[in-house]
């Protein structure tokens, strides 16, 4: 019985630090992914809606409403990143 329990608890002790592991990794890569946008002065919508976390169609909505300005070139819309985070502090 006390064998049994011995081998609970190691499954459970691995699981744990396998848990961590991926805990780490997926902290590593949003901080990693951050200091990208960080060093960026034009986001495209997808990387301001994730550097928000938010939707695409919520940069959308506030691009229309004129909270945060869009700039294009071709057919792609870019955000400036200093003003993204201007309009947030107003709101």
């Amino acid at each position: 019985m006390e064998e049994q329990i011995n081998e609970t608890l190691n499954e459970i002790l691995k699981c744990v630090k396998e848990l961590g592991s991926k805990v780490e990794t997926i902290s590593d890569r949003s901080v990693s992914s951050n200091m990208e946008v960080e060093d960026k002065e034009f986001l495209t919508k997808k990387e301001t809606a994730e550097y928000l976390s938010c939707d695409i169609t919520t940069i959308n909505n506030w691009s229309n409403s004129g909270k945060l300005k869009k700039y294009g070139l071709g057919r792609r819309v870019y955000y400036k990143r200093t003003e993204v985070l201007a309009a947030m502090k107003k709101l």
